[in-house]
């Protein structure tokens, strides 16, 4: 933030205020997405839904399973970058799939965002977009 001429307090207050906001709204917009991020806990007893599944569902399934696993990797990737750790906390409150990616998204997006202020033209991009 002192790169960029930023405000420590306000950065402080939305980067607490998007995670509990997701905190907050997160279980009722995964809802809204359809978006399935929970692990299941199988009982060691119960036939895998797998066994069951391969005959029935073909292709469709596949191609259904692949959408239900890239909105989970959109899902964890969009709230590591704007949630941040709080968020992060939270998927792993619901034991959710997601986990990894957000903390992934989470851990890159800071380091790239400390790498590009680093270097003297960006910070004064960044300034001088700021002030427009």
């Amino acid at each position: 933030m002192q790169k960029v001429s930023g405000s420590m307090t306000l950065m402080s207050a939305l980067c607490i205020f998007s995670g509990m906001l997701f905190q907050m709204s997160g279980d009722y917009l995964f809802k809204i997405l359809r978006i399935n991020d929970r692990n299941i806990k199988k009982q060691p007893w119960s036939r895998s839904s797998s066994d069951t599944e391969k005959g029935s569902r073909g292709r469709s399934g596949e191609r259904d399973r692949s959408r239900e696993e890239t909105k989970i990797v959109a899902a964890g990737v969009t709230v590591g970058i704007n949630a941040a750790a709080m968020g992060t906390a939270h998927l792993m409150e619901r034991d959710s799939k997601a986990i990894a990616y957000s903390g992934l998204s989470m851990t890159i997006f800071g380091g790239m965002t400390v790498a590009l202020t680093a270097l003297p033209g960006v910070s004064y991009l960044l300034a001088y977009l700021a002030s427009r």
